[in-house]
């Protein structure tokens, strides 16, 4: 049974036997382990991270590149984040997920798994309330010019009635 001598360390899948290299993107290296146990409650259950997603996770933990659309998934769930150079990176929630996986503790990976979840959410809406913010700021910006542009062209029509005043007074002497 090559999966109960395996297990992951660091970023590589670790054998205790001479056997052929093992794959660590191959969700039967978690056969038989606290993991795999957990992963697979939670599958069947519908919640939480398959085992396809958890190697995913903890290939990016390790500095691997993981596909894109598994990426975007992480992603999706607040697991992961973009740095600024747009490499994936795990978030507090994600580690701690890995952790409670790694242990075989389901309800703290489910809880994990939550608050990663609710943490993105209240970054959108952060993102958002501050987008919304700048909005309106612009908004302001753009009426007051528009106000200041209006009285200019007042202030600028009113001293030409006034030029025009004082020439037709002048037009005026000038005819008498």
């Amino acid at each position: 049974d090559r999966s109960a001598d395996c297990y992951i360390q660091g970023d590589a899948a670790v054998t205790t036997q001479d056997t052929a290299p093992i794959d660590p993107t191959d969700p039967a290296i978690l056969d038989d382990t606290p993991a795999g146990a957990v992963l697979d409650e939670m599958t069947d259950a519908g919640r939480g991270m398959t085992r396809a997603g958890f190697l995913a996770l903890y290939a990016v933990f390790g500095g691997d590149e993981i596909p894109e659309e598994a990426a975007g998934a992480l992603e999706g769930a607040g697991l992961i984040e973009r740095a600024r150079d747009g490499t994936p990176r795990v978030t507090t929630h994600g580690r701690a997920a890995i952790r409670a996986i790694s242990r075989g503790d389901k309800g703290g990976a489910l809880e994990a798994i939550g608050r990663a979840a609710d943490a993105k959410a209240e970054r959108a809406d952060r993102e958002t309330a501050r987008a919304q913010k700048e909005d309106e700021k612009t908004k302001r910006a753009a009426e007051r010019d528009r106000a200041s542009a209006e009285r200019g062209a007042e202030r600028v029509r009113r001293r030409k009635e006034r030029e025009d005043a004082r020439s037709g007074h002048v037009q005026a002497d000038v005819d008498a």
